[in-house]
């Protein structure tokens, strides 16, 4: 998988740079803006007002992840709904709840959800969730589901807050005796 993955993307290094994720939530809102449209689908940006948000990131990565994510979630809504986006800082991470009101994952398909080349739309490549599964784990983050068939799915992406990445990035180069 994680070759697969090495030869989708190019090559190049990760360029960590600080960022307030509410900042890249909002361009990924207008970059999903016409498909949402087409779909007839509201986004709805839920964030924490005042606060930044800050992260340590590739910003062209992480927005692609969530891009794929956010896109995913707006074709499940075939004809309409709500994609609401919400994120919020808890116990030194940012957690981004990404919930659509689609169809919701059958659970014999949940398991399969982050393989590669894994879909369910005739025109999908199966390569979205797996990428973005890849890249927050680049980022030493996470990324999980709920699904409830008939009522819809949230995602929730999770990466450290600024000041806990430099410390696991420090942790992770410290020699241990």
């Amino acid at each position: 998988l994680v070759q697969r993955l090495m030869d989708i993307y190019p090559r190049r290094d990760l360029v960590l740079e600080p960022a307030d994720l509410r900042d890249l939530l909002e361009s990924v809102v207008q970059l999903a803006q016409p498909e949402a449209e087409q779909h007839g689908v509201k986004i709805v940006l839920d964030l924490t007002r005042g606060r930044p948000l800050p992260v340590k990131v590739d910003n062209d990565f992480i927005k692609q992840a969530i891009l794929n994510v956010v896109i995913n979630g707006i074709q499940a809504m075939a004809s309409g709904g709500t994609l609401t986006i919400r994120a919020r800082d808890t116990q030194g991470l940012v957690t981004t709840e990404i919930i659509d009101t689609g169809p919701g994952i059958p659970p014999e398909l949940q398991d399969k959800i982050f393989e590669l080349y894994f879909t369910t739309k005739p025109e999908g490549s199966g390569i979205g969730l797996a990428q973005a599964y890849q890249v927050l784990q680049w980022h030493y983050g996470d990324v999980d589901f709920e699904s409830t068939p008939g009522t819809g799915t949230t995602f929730r992406l999770r990466l450290p807050l600024a000041q806990s990445a430099q410390g696991a990035a420090t942790e992770a180069l410290t020699p241990v005796n």
